[in-house]
Parts: structure tokens; sequence; C-alpha cells
């Protein structure tokens, strides 16, 4: 990550000095999620959990860079409208099927934040609710994980939910209260579970 493509800065800077297409969205269809990170790097990429994570990073570091320097003479909240609009609903290069949320009031925030803050206005901060689990039901859950024909936490939520009409939202809650070794173990079986499924319907 430290070594950074100056050229590639430089050639990205003349294209947008010249207008057309963002040469942000250049680059990322011409070398994915990756040369945009190493175009647009970020102070610590560590801070940022996931592929994805880092790229929306880069793509909001890019573009609070952008509003920074631009020279143009229209309002900052007329230019933050555009880029809002041209950037939200896109696709991430590192997450097929995700698409980037970013409404102008949400990249207005970000770029106050991050003149005052830098890159920690990139974070995400949402969390997941955690409900309290009874010990009763945190058992039936986990026995609901080791049946055969379970291949994942969400199925066994939901066959949960099927037998006792469970009233506990978040799937997260009983997950995280099982034990570390217990939810690796738990995972890894899940994964032994479709293996097999998938041999089974190719005997058939």
């Amino acid at each position: 990550m430290e070594n950074v493509d100056h050229s590639m800065i430089r050639s990205v800077e003349n294209q947008e000095i010249r207008g057309g297409s963002t040469s942000l969205d250049h680059t990322r269809r011409r070398e994915g999620s990756d040369g945009l990170l190493r175009a647009y790097h970020l102070s610590d990429p560590i801070s940022f959990q996931s592929p994805w994570m880092r790229e929306r990073a880069a793509i909001l570091k890019r573009l609070c860079t952008r509003l920074e320097s631009s020279k143009s003479e229209r309002p900052m909240l007329g230019r933050i409208r555009s880029l809002a609009r041209r950037w939200h609903g896109k696709p991430y290069s590192s997450r097929p099927g995700y698409r980037i949320n970013l409404r102008w009031k949400t990249l207005h925030r970000i770029y106050t934040e991050w003149r005052q803050h830098g890159e920690l206005a990139f974070q995400l901060r949402y969390q997941t609710r955690q409900y309290p689990v009874p010990p009763a039901l945190q058992s039936a859950f986990v026995e609901e994980c080791k049946r055969p024909e379970c291949g994942s936490f969400a199925g066994a939520y939901r066959a949960l939910k099927r037998r006792f009409k469970v009233s506990i939202r978040a799937i997260d809650s009983f997950r995280r209260a099982l034990p570390s070794p217990v939810r690796q173990s738990l995972r890894e079986l899940h994964r032994l579970n479709r293996q097999s499924l998938k041999l089974r319907e190719a005997l058939n």
C-alpha cells in the first residue's frame, strides 16, 4: 500500500481538470478496487476491515479531496449534490451485488467531518443491536445448528422461529452469545453440511 503510483495520480488529476467522465470511475473500470486503492491510498487502510470498506473509504477520500481542491465557481452544495448523484447506486468493484449508498446529505456530512478529523470520517458507525437471549432458547439454537440439514446460522435461526415463534429479531444476538470456540466449530460443521448436501444432490 505504501508504493503509490504517483504517475497514475498525476494522470488522474489532469483528466479531472480537462473534464468529462470522472477519472475515479475510469480507474475503477480499468484496474478494479486494487487499482483504486493504489491511486487513492489511505494512510491507515487496516482500520477498514474488509475490501469493500476500503474501497468505499478510498472513493470518499477522493471525492472529498476533489471538493476541497475544485476551482469551480459553483456553490459547494451544488457540487456536493452533483457528485452524490453521480456516485449513488454504483456497484462496488470489490463486492459485486452491493451498491454505493451516497445521498448528498451523507456526502455533505462526511466532507464536513473529513475537514475536521481526516479519514476517521470514512468509518462506518452502524452497530447491530444486541438482544438478551434466554439460556434455554440459546441451547435450542445450538441444537438447530447441529442438525445435518443445517448449513448456516441463518438457517438455524429460521428453524428456531418456526418452532418457538421467537420474538428476538436479531440473529447476531444468538451468534454473539455463543462462546468463540463453539461458534467456530459450528461454522465448520455448517461448511461440511453444505458440502454433503451438494454431494447428495449430485448423486440424485
